[in-house]
């Protein structure tokens, strides 16, 4: 199904975003588009919800190059936080999966350009909230579901 949400986030300088996962709101599926910057993106075991059950490899990390598409899925999007550490340049490492498709060699240095990096995150919800009204009939259903998105809400919030 294609997405029906796209967020666009500006990073100024240098910044970056904290590692997170995008949560049980969304389908297993996250498309970044990065536009007018590299960056490198890096990809961290989340132990506290996968352990030894999923989640094999304790980092990795992938070139981003200005205009292109990551795409993840799968133990990716449900073992893996994500994020992009703040710093004005990136040094390519062991840890980096995509040097022949990025074109980038070991040790590289990649500038972020100045002044900005935009991402448009391209993500399907499960579900669209409904807005209730004085006369609308909750059910079952809708409460579970508003049960678990709150809490799934204080969780990540309550991480930092």
């Amino acid at each position: 199904a294609p997405p029906n949400q796209v967020l666009l986030n500006e990073y100024r300088d240098g910044e970056g975003i904290d590692p997170h996962k995008d949560g049980p709101l969304y389908q297993r599926l996250a498309c970044i588009v990065s536009l007018e910057s590299d960056a490198v993106i890096d990809f961290s075991l989340d132990k506290v919800e996968c352990g030894e059950k999923g989640g094999t490899i304790p980092k990795r990390s992938v070139v981003l190059r200005r205009n292109s598409c990551l795409s993840f899925t799968g133990e990716a999007y449900d073992c893996y936080k994500h994020g992009i550490m703040t710093r004005h340049s990136d040094v390519v490492g062991s840890e980096v999966i995509n040097i022949a498709e990025a074109n980038v060699e070991p040790g590289e240095e990649i500038l972020r350009a100045y002044p900005r990096r935009l991402s448009l995150t391209l993500r399907r919800l499960e579900r669209v909230e409904r807005h209730f009204d004085e006369f609308d009939i909750v059910t079952t259903e809708d409460e579970v579901e508003m049960k678990r998105r709150k809490a799934w809400w204080f969780r990540s919030i309550s991480e930092k």
